[in-house]
């Protein structure tokens, strides 16, 4: 999504959080905005960093952050934004271990709220091979999910020392916005 805004102008920008066309419950969720000057430059570059941690109606999705004029004052030409988010799924331990054709299956002492493509770190299983930092590939129930991991093949095996910390940093908007002048304000 691309945006032109006027320098010197204030802006709210709304946005609200959808999966499958439902709305998503932000509640204790953090949203980052970055706008930078290039498209790769780091986020320890950006010209304007907002981070939202409290929104106006989390349990509809809803949230806002504001750009001020004098923040927006200095910008000329286009910049590019994102906007990425970080929930609070946190950690779950494990129950039982699987192995099949190099994919692993873990299942979870709770439920886990994971999604495919979520990051995850796995740490303290008995079977090492497990350990390590994984990206989800697929989630059968609420307490199970799998993800590739090269070794022999196991049957389920209780393992309850691991530890499933969800990394959950996504990106979920990035465009461009366009900063000119506003001709029509100056007074002669």
């Amino acid at each position: 999504m691309n945006f032109k805004l006027i320098r010197g102008d204030d802006q709210v920008f709304i946005l609200i959080f959808k999966q499958g066309g439902v709305v998503k419950d932000i509640t204790g969720w953090t949203i980052f905005f970055t706008l930078k000057r290039n498209q790769d430059d780091a986020d320890s570059a950006a010209v304007i960093k907002k981070t939202v941690t409290s929104h106006t109606n989390p349990t509809q999705g809803e949230t806002e952050f504001r750009i001020a004029a004098a923040e927006t004052d200095p910008l000329q030409g286009i910049y590019y934004y994102d906007v990425q988010y970080k929930n609070t799924l946190g950690n779950v331990g494990s129950a039982h271990r699987a192995r099949a054709s190099n994919v692993a299956t873990i299942g979870t002492s709770a439920d886990h709220n994971l999604a495919v493509g979520d990051e995850i770190v796995v740490s303290g299983m008995a079977g090492t091979g497990y350990n390590g930092t994984w990206i989800i590939v697929s989630v059968p129930d609420n307490t199970h999910f799998t993800f590739a991991n090269t070794g022999g093949n196991e049957t389920e095996t209780a393992d309850t020392g691991g530890t499933i910390t969800h990394r959950n940093i996504k990106t979920v908007m990035i465009g461009t916005m366009s900063f000119e002048k506003d001709v029509t304000r100056r007074i002669s």
